[in-house]
C-alpha cells in the first residue's frame, strides 16, 4: 500500500517529491540551527503523522511543520534575523508587512510557491517554498481561543488592502494585540501552574497538551534524517487527528495546499 502511494501522489521526479525536497533542505537548515544553539524544536502536525506512518512525508503532503516553546521560538528568531542566509529568510510581520500570521516561516528566497486561494499572501514579500514554525506555550484554551478571535476578527480584508488608511488600521490591530494583550494573557497564565501548553495566542488553535505529552523530546527518522519528536506522541497525534490516525485517510480527504507551482525570482529585500 505504501508503496502505491508513493507512486501515485510523490514517484522521484515529479513535481511534488521535488516540493517535498525543497522543505526537507529547509527543514535541515532549521534542525542545525536549533542543534547548534541549543534550542528545542520538534516536527508536528502532518510533518509528525508522516514520520510515525509512512517514516518521510505523507505521498500527498506538500508542507512541513515544527513547534518549539515559544521562549525558544524568540531566541530562533533573533538568530534568523541576524544571521542572513542566501537561501533562506525568516518570514513574520516584522520582515514581511503584509504578513499577518501569529507564526513565523522560514522561506526560500528564490522561488515562488502559487496558493489554492490566490488571496492568500498576494501582497506578501516573500512567497517561495517553506516551513512553519509554531511557538508553543503556558496558555488556557479559551484565552488561546479568545485571542484567535480577537486577532482575526473583521481584519483580513485590512489586511489584504494597499490602501494606506487600511494598512495602518491593521498596524494598529497588530500592535495592540501582540504588544499588549497578549503580553498581558502571558503573564496572568503564569499565575496558572497547571495551564496546558498551546499554540501561541493569535493562533487561535487549541491542543491542551501536557508537559508529559512533550518531554522529554524523542527521536524519530523522517526522510533519512532523526529529528526531535514529542515526548508521547501517538497521543499528541490522537488530539490532532484522532484515534485512528494510523488509517490511510480515503482519496478525497488527501488534501495539497498549492499548485505547486515554482520559478526563480529575485529577492525583493
Amino acid at each position: 500500500m505504501e508503496e502505491n502511494l508513493n507512486e501515485i501522489y510523490n514517484p522521484e521526479g515529479s513535481e511534488l517529491r521535488n516540493a517535498q525536497y525543497h522543505m526537507l533542505h529547509i527543514l535541515h537548515f532549521l534542525a542545525d540551527i536549533c542543534e547548534k544553539h541549543h534550542l528545542k524544536y520538534w516536527i508536528a502536525y502532518g510533518t509528525l503523522l508522516g514520520a510515525v506512518r509512512h517514516k518521510g512525508f505523507i505521498p500527498w503532503d506538500d508542507d512541513v511543520d515544527i513547534e518549539m516553546p515559544y521562549k525558544d521560538y524568540v531566541k530562533l528568531v533573533e538568530i534568523l534575523k541576524a544571521e542572513s542566509h542566501p537561501d533562506y529568510v525568516f518570514q513574520d510581520h516584522s520582515t514581511d508587512p503584509y504578513y499577518y500570521f501569529a507564526w513565523g516561516k522560514v522561506r526560500e528566497r528564490n522561488s515562488v510557491v502559487d496558493r489554492l486561494d490566490p488571496d492568500i499572501g498576494k501582497l506578501w514579500k516573500f512567497n517561495g517554498y517553506y516551513v512553519d514554525i509554531f511557538p508553543v506555550e503556558k496558555a488556557p484554551a479559551i484565552w488561546v481561543r479568545m485571542s484567535g478571535f480577537v486577532y482575526n476578527a473583521k481584519v483580513a480584508g485590512m489586511r489584504n488592502s494597499t490602501i494606506p488608511l487600511c494598512h495602518a488600521l491593521a498596524n494598529m490591530h497588530y500592535v495592540i494585540c501582540t504588544k499588549f494583550l497578549f503580553k498581558i494573557f502571558r503573564v496572568l497564565a503564569n499565575l496558572f501552574p497547571n495551564s496546558k501548553l498551546n499554540l501561541t495566542y493569535g493562533c487561535g488553535f487549541t491542543y491542551n497538551y501536557s508537559k508529559d505529552d512533550l518531554y522529554p523530546l524523542g527521536k524519530m527518522l523522517f526522510e533519512n534524517r532523526v529529528f526531535f519528536v514529542p515526548n508521547h506522541y501517538k497521543e499528541v497525534l490522537r488530539k490532532i487527528y484522532g484515534n485512528n490516525f494510523m488509517q490511510i485517510p480515503p482519496k478525497e480527504k488527501r488534501i495539497v495546499h498549492t499548485t505547486l507551482t515554482t520559478e526563480n525570482k529575485q529577492d525583493k529585500n
